[in-house]
């Protein structure tokens, strides 16, 4: 097992490998070998990606990674559940992209740079010692109950994280010295590509270029669903920033330019003049006039029935732009894309959506009917009800004000208020 260490960014509910921590796992877990990356040095920096790896290198070899943490709450599909509420994706993968996934796996355990220092390996770093690096590809499964399709994996990684070039089996070796920042491209390719519609689920909408790549794909006649959260979590990070670019600009503009403040006084407002752009969020009804807000983690985007990317990567510059580590999956093939927008889909508005491209029009719809018995206290049909985009991040209408308090008692802490606001 592979933490990431960074008290400066996150300080609880992290597995740091204390030394309370390492009497557990002797106790408990003796066999379990862990090591241990760090980054306090910036505190804006996260080792972000999600994976779990069965098998490694057998046939039988399988792969899952996604949004999903060790910590997060798993919920059934429609969250009926009252407690906590999350919605997020991961994806499984066999063959060939798992064994890449493999030696990046291999990568980072043997360059985690904790390795050698005072509880940075458990048991210890001679037990814990170095991985090999895959030798061999899994074999491509084939059979009626499977999605064949072909899948790359993607990553953003920092440069100078390792000089190790070690090349993947069957493929040339790759220089990571200068870092590696394939998913931002990949994202920027399908959006630029885009010929009929784009749904996107991601608990960020915080990227300006992005943004305004979305809005150029809005003016070929793109329909485009995002789903983002309403409450808690990142939300409240972008509550932040939004009132730091609101009292800016309510002080003549004067200082810095705060961090993102062109989401909200350019990107934001772009977006929200087009008629076939819809930002949503979750929620699900628990009588009385009253909703629990489903926190939206996942991060997944499907275009045009024939391609879709899940991973760890959020839509904001600090996941792509070699900062962030992150794994992503780039996925081709209408069977997997169609099954994943139609049970999403199905999830949120009830509907069994056989033709994607009238769904999309359809999901829209019933959003924006949502809205209105959202405010009427009325319950929804599903969990999707549409945002105003150019509002997106101020907490005005969706939020009780016991909800809105708690935004200042965020878990985050104040470090990473001050590196979201630019300070």
């Amino acid at each position: 097992m592979l933490f990431w260490r960074n008290e400066k960014f996150f300080n609880q509910g992290q597995i740091f490998g204390t030394k309370s921590e390492f009497e557990l796992f002797r106790t408990n877990y003796p066999g379990i070998k862990m090591r241990w990356d760090d980054s306090s040095d910036d505190p804006a920096h996260c080792h972000h990606e999600k994976s779990w790896l069965f098998d490694c290198g057998e046939p039988t070899e399988v792969v899952i990674t996604g949004g999903i943490t060790i910590t997060g709450a798993l919920n059934a599909p429609g969250h009926s559940d009252p407690g906590n509420q999350r919605h997020d994706v991961d994806v499984e993968v066999k063959g060939p992209a798992g064994s890449d996934h493999h030696h990046h796996f291999c990568q980072r355990w043997n360059h985690a740079n904790l390795r050698e220092q005072h509880q940075g390996s458990f048991p210890d770093l001679v037990v814990s010692n170095d991985l090999p690096y895959p030798n061999k590809l899994a074999p491509t499964e084939s059979n009626e109950d499977s999605d064949a399709c072909a899948v790359q994996v993607l990553r953003t990684m920092r440069p100078k994280f390792t000089m190790d070039s070690t090349p993947a089996p069957l493929a040339p070796s790759f220089d990571l010295s200068q870092g590696e920042e394939s998913i931002y491209e990949a994202y920027k390719m399908a959006i630029n590509n885009a010929k009929r519609w784009i749904y996107i689920e991601n608990q960020h909408i915080c990227d300006e270029e992005m943004m305004s790549l979305l809005a150029r794909a809005l003016e070929r006649g793109v329909k485009v669903v995002f789903v983002a959260p309403s409450w808690k979590g990142i939300y409240f990070l972008i509550h932040f920033a939004r009132n730091r670019t609101q009292s800016w600009v309510d002080g003549g503009r004067k200082g810095p330019k705060p961090r993102y403040s062109d989401v909200f006084l350019e990107n934001l407002v772009e977006l929200s003049k087009f008629k076939n752009f819809t930002l949503c969020s979750l929620a699900s009804y628990r009588g009385n006039s009253t909703y629990s807000h489903i926190y939206v983690h996942s991060k997944l985007m499907i275009v045009d029935e024939s391609f879709m990317m899940v991973g760890s990567a959020n839509f904001v510059d600090i996941s792509w732009r070699k900062d962030h580590t992150e794994v992503d999956y780039a996925i081709w093939g209408r069977s997997a894309s169609r099954r994943m927008a139609r049970e999403l889909w199905k999830e949120h508005t009830l509907l069994d959506i056989e033709n994607l491209d009238k769904g999309i029009e359809d999901i829209a719809k019933i959003a924006s009917e949502n809205e209105v018995r959202f405010f009427k206290g009325e319950p929804l049909v599903g969990i999707l009800f549409r945002m105003p985009a150019d509002a997106y991040g101020s907490s005005a209408a969706y939020l009780t004000v016991a909800q809105k308090a708690s935004l200042y008692a965020s878990y985050l802490g104040i470090k990473a208020h001050q590196w979201w606001s630019g300070k």
